[in-house]
């Protein structure tokens, strides 16, 4: 059986009715729901993160890569230092 969007859109309207009687209360409970799954996704993402970084840094060729960071770590503090300078005089 085939339902028409009418009937669909009845429903939902009829759902959101029912949510704004209860005080917004349905909207609060979406909120405090997506804060708790988004904790083990930023843990999945730092974890992920200090893996590739580890890597980047303790790999097959990582001494070119802390050398080339820190000379552009050296260039970007030259360049804060300048801005600095220019912004004092």
């Amino acid at each position: 059986m085939i339902k028409s969007n009418r009937t669909t859109k009845s429903m939902n309207d009829a759902s959101a009715h029912q949510g704004e009687q209860k005080g917004g209360k349905q909207h609060e409970r979406s909120a405090r729901g997506a804060r708790r799954g988004a904790r083990p996704l930023a843990l999945i993402g730092a974890a992920v993160a200090g893996a590739a970084m580890s890597y980047f840094f303790l790999g097959t060729q990582a001494k070119r890569r802390r050398k080339e960071l820190k000379g552009w770590a050296l260039k970007a503090r030259a360049d804060v230092l300048e801005k600095l300078e220019t912004l004092q005089e």
